[in-house]
């Protein structure tokens, strides 16, 4: 397939990524603003778990009322999206600011570090494609 399962990941995993590094600049703008709250982006957990559930290969169709439904995931790769947090509980000055700056620039280079990996790993897969196609 020219779009498979693995390409759908990593396109998912950079739009996630992206974010990530959108909100940890906000962050880092917004170091000495006060009552600022820090934010931050999860989504390795609900890609974990879509990813966990294999998709099935045959699906049950319910003929009679009585029949026992086959189970599907309840998360799959398409629901995947990453969600924005806002940290109110966590303060480290008297202005009710949330942002630690060293925590965000590990953070930030620990989110460039993950982004780096997957343009890499989608750029291979892309050159692969551009041998099979003949261009290369």
């Amino acid at each position: 397939m020219l779009f498979d399962r693995t390409t759908k990941v990593l396109e998912k995993t950079l739009g996630a990524l992206s974010l990530r590094q959108r909100v940890i600049a906000d962050n880092i703008a917004n170091v000495n603003t006060p009552d600022y709250k820090r934010r931050e982006v999860t989504f390795e957990e609900e890609l974990k778990t879509a990813l966990s559930h294999e998709p099935r290969r045959i699906k049950g169709y319910l003929t009679h009322p009585k029949h026992i439904p086959i189970p599907q995931p309840e998360i799959t790769l398409d629901k995947v999206s990453p969600e924005v947090w806002e940290r109110d509980d966590i303060y480290f000055r008297n202005d009710k600011n949330g942002v630690d700056i060293d925590v965000e620039l590990a953070e930030l280079n620990k989110n460039v570090m993950k982004y780096t990996a997957v343009t890499r790993a989608l750029g291979r897969k892309f050159a692969i494609l551009d041998v099979v196609v003949g261009r290369r």
